[in-house]
């Protein structure tokens, strides 16, 4: 079994690289991608505690990304995880996310809300926007991310602008090229709103994208199908992962699929897919 998204506990995840390995060796998961948000920092952890149980790993991260104002992930896989353009851009990004935060919580303070403070926040946690709404939660201000949203979104009280442009997907996937990685468009249909979905692939694949994640556990049968026959239509690569966060039935670790799909029937067994992808990623790997 393969799955090639996975969060720990350096982005948004509840688990250590350790004891996600530890988890997948349970699961008896032969391969798994470490693609924590902006982040690669749990990496190296999770390679020597694969190498010990013998679990391989596939060196990743997960890009956040803008595309006409609608966020876009991009995971890089089998990247070079000390490559300088991609921590360059990680680390620009890291300190503009930084800044917002702290202008964020400015902005919260003046308007009364005294008993949260940054350096708290940033004492227990990783600048993640699943983080700020735990502690949001906890200080009983906001009890998930559509609450926070009412705060920070345009037209809340904390609202900040990004200090900088944000990321654009040419510049992620440059990123992740330049680090030998390949570029994988992440959840295509999740959290994107109304896109015209063939139309943003055939741009993506123009400025270099490598594949899309097509096997994912929100995304409905038909819009699996409809991803592959894309990822076929314009030669992308096929992957699938589960976004581990966290020991949950709806996307535990090695859930690619959401239960009610019947079949994958117009690509067969879908570990046999991943095996060749990833077969794909390492020739791609050494020719870089």
């Amino acid at each position: 079994m393969i799955d090639l998204h996975v969060h720990t506990t350096y982005s948004d995840g509840l688990l250590s690289p350790k004891e996600v390995v530890q988890y997948a060796s349970e699961k008896e998961l032969s391969v798994i991608a470490i693609t924590d948000h902006d982040c690669v920092s749990g990496v190296a952890e999770a390679v020597s505690m694969g190498q010990e149980i013998g679990v391989e790993i596939i060196q990743g991260v997960e890009m956040s990304t803008s595309y006409n104002e609608i966020n876009i992930h991009i995971l890089g896989l089998m990247i070079d995880t000390e490559g300088k353009l991609l921590n360059d851009t990680l680390t620009l990004h890291s300190n503009a996310l930084a800044k917002r935060f702290v202008r964020i919580f400015e902005n919260f303070i003046s308007h009364g809300y005294k008993n949260i403070s940054y350096d708290e926040f940033a004492k227990q946690y990783s600048l993640q926007w699943g983080h700020l709404v735990e502690y949001m939660r906890l200080k009983k201000i906001a009890s998930n991310l559509d609450e926070l949203k009412q705060y920070v979104g345009k037209n809340g009280i904390a609202y900040a602008p990004y200090p900088i442009e944000k990321l654009s997907v040419r510049d992620s996937i440059n990123a992740i090229h330049d680090a030998g990685g390949v570029a994988i468009w992440a959840h295509p249909l999740h959290r994107t709103g109304e896109i015209n979905l063939e139309h943003v692939v055939k741009k993506f694949k123009l400025l270099g994208l490598d594949g899309l994640e097509v096997f994912y556990p929100f995304h409905t049968q038909l819009e699996t199908e409809h991803l592959i026959d894309l990822a076929l239509k314009y030669k992308l690569l096929i992957s699938g992962g589960s976004d581990f966060h966290e020991r949950t039935e709806e996307r535990d670790l090695g859930k690619l699929i959401n239960v009610s799909h019947n079949s994958c029937s117009s690509l067969g067994n879908i570990w046999y897919v991943l095996d060749n992808t990833v077969s794909a990623m390492k020739r791609h790997s050494s020719n870089t």
